[in-house]
């Protein structure tokens, strides 16, 4: 029965999302800096952020107020902190992972990731998405030594 009334409610269902779609702004990705070293602390990170719009500071005013920035403001001074974000707004899995084959190697201690709408958009499975993740995970690994 409840398979029933899905089929029934979807063509309504896919109007609205079309017209969501349609009608919801596209915001830009917070201006600032996407690169840099933070603070002059003894002890040092080396921190790689990278994701889709979430990560990229969609909503915000300014790189600060995004995720990498308030990511850096935990750190404080105690630290001094070498970091990098690489995002991009309709960033899927694949996409990162496309993107980050083609850069230099390179060594960060810790990865933030921000990834799985876009995917879920574009209709990627649980199971292939948990794949996507580890091939991700051993790229950030052997690639650049997270």
């Amino acid at each position: 029965m409840l398979w029933f009334l899905k089929l029934m409610l979807a063509p309504v269902l896919i109007f609205q999302g079309k017209q969501v779609r349609k009608n919801t702004p596209r915001l830009p990705e917070a201006p600032g800096p996407r690169k840099g070293t933070q603070g002059n602390g003894n002890r040092q990170i080396r921190l790689l952020v990278i994701g889709d719009s979430a990560a990229a500071g969609v909503g915000v005013d300014d790189q600060t107020h995004a995720l990498a920035g308030q990511i850096l403001a935990c750190f404080g001074k105690e630290f001094r902190v070498e970091w990098e974000l690489i995002a991009k707004t309709g960033a899927t899995t694949v996409d990162t992972i496309n993107h980050l084959d083609a850069l230099l190697p390179a060594v960060f201690d810790v990865a933030v990731t921000s990834l799985g709408v876009n995917d879920v958009k574009a209709g990627v499975s649980e199971k292939k998405w948990m794949i996507q993740q580890k091939e991700l995970t051993c790229l950030l690994r052997e690639k650049f030594k997270v």
